[in-house]
């Protein structure tokens, strides 16, 4: 039986080499983006589906986890990737676009992890395992 994994940001980079190198190997993706649309490399793996997750939308990150579950039945490993670039020095960076990074880099990723975890974990052993597996 073949694992199933969450990926978020798969639009390019780190997310969608991960999502390449995960199919490699013979798991199941879901590979999240907010423009899967644009996608062109990801379809053409015939176990990755592509998803559409702004994780900055709290009603897109349910209803997009809720379909994930329901497609895939139970997952094994949730990988937060997606991000945001602020480029330049932070002096001239204003307040707000500061604050969308931290909330970003920070709050959002655990908020997903929460979600995620009421939804597919029933026990604390489950998650400890989980957790292990992101480990070792």
């Amino acid at each position: 039986m073949s694992k199933n994994v969450i990926i978020t940001g798969c639009s390019s980079g780190i997310g969608k080499s991960t999502a390449i190198l995960f199919a490699k190997n013979g798991w199941k993706d879901a590979a999240t983006m907010r423009n899967p649309s644009k996608e062109t490399e990801l379809i053409n793996y015939e176990n990755i589906h592509l998803y559409q997750l702004d994780v900055t939308n709290e009603e897109n990150v349910k209803s997009t986890i809720k379909e994930i579950i329901s497609t895939f039945g139970n997952i094994d490993v949730l990988i937060n990737n997606a991000g945001y670039g602020l480029v330049g020095p932070v002096e001239m960076a204003s307040e707000e676009k500061i604050k969308v990074s931290l909330i970003l880099i920070c709050l959002v990723q655990l908020e997903l992890c929460s979600k995620f975890c009421q939804t597919c974990v029933s026990t604390k052993v489950e998650l400890s395992l989980t957790l292990l597996q992101l480990v070792d």
